[in-house]
């Protein structure tokens, strides 16, 4: 049956974009750090970053490939930023 007064069923808001991706690199990092890129399938990584849905990936990154360069650009920035750093205090 329907609400009371016409008065629709309000859902609770999920998590944000930002935060499920944040989520879905979370898991692909530790899950591939145990067992390599190709012993861990998208839907165990969807499910370890509690994504019902297990099209997640998908949706956020478009696939293994895509998903993999971007844990590779989430690390590589803060190395590279540490790299710079070393070079500027050899160059002091």
């Amino acid at each position: 049956m329907g609400q009371p007064n016409g008065v629709a069923e309000r859902r609770r808001p999920g998590p944000s974009p930002d935060a499920t991706r944040t989520a879905i690199l979370d898991a692909a990092e530790s899950l591939y750090a145990e067992r390599g890129i190709h012993g861990v399938s998208l839907r165990e990584i969807a499910e370890a970053a509690g994504q019902r849905n297990n099209a997640a990936v998908h949706y956020h990154f478009g696939g293994r490939d895509p998903l993999v360069q971007a844990l590779f650009e989430r690390r590589f920035l803060e190395l590279d930023r540490r790299r710079a750093a070393m070079l500027a205090d050899l160059e002091a």
